[in-house]
């Protein structure tokens, strides 16, 4: 599974980032591509350990029992639910947020397995530095894949 302490992977990713526009239509969802890429970054500070977000109810009692659905080789269901401290409403500046999105994964990716910390998701729990690594690029894959990208 790709990940993003894989250059390959993460140039990948990047190329796809910087074929969006600021009219790329979704293929579901109610974000713009706008609030995607801020929806995204503010992911990356999360994987980081940078953003903190508060573990939910029920991420508590049923997230460890789904962490594997965010870590297996199967792409993530169209239309989950978004964290409501994750979730980007109102206008967001496109290049802005695409600029914090790719400086977020180069950030994410030049720290390291030596820089990223193993710590809690808000919904899956305890995630090790690999597991970050992991999840964070299926969830961008996921979104870019929202956008045809």
């Amino acid at each position: 599974m790709e990940t993003l302490f894989e250059t390959p992977s993460v140039n990948k990713i990047l190329r796809r980032i910087e074929m969006l526009t600021p009219v790329t239509p979704r293929r579901w969802g109610k974000m713009n591509v706008a609030q995607m890429m801020a929806h995204c970054a503010e992911c990356m500070e999360m994987a980081m350990g940078n953003k903190k977000v508060q573990r939910s109810l029920i991420g508590r009692l049923v997230g460890p029992m789904l962490k594997h659905k965010v870590l297996d080789e199967n792409p993530l269901d169209k239309n989950l639910p978004t964290d409501k401290d994750m979730l980007m409403v109102g206008p967001k500046d496109f290049a802005q947020e695409k600029q914090r999105l790719m400086d977020n994964i180069k950030r994410f990716t030049a720290a390291g397995r030596q820089g990223i910390p193993s710590h809690a998701h808000p919904f899956f729990g305890k995630m090790t530095t690999e597991e970050w690594a992991r999840s964070a690029c299926k969830h961008l894959d996921h979104h870019l894949q929202q956008f045809g990208a």
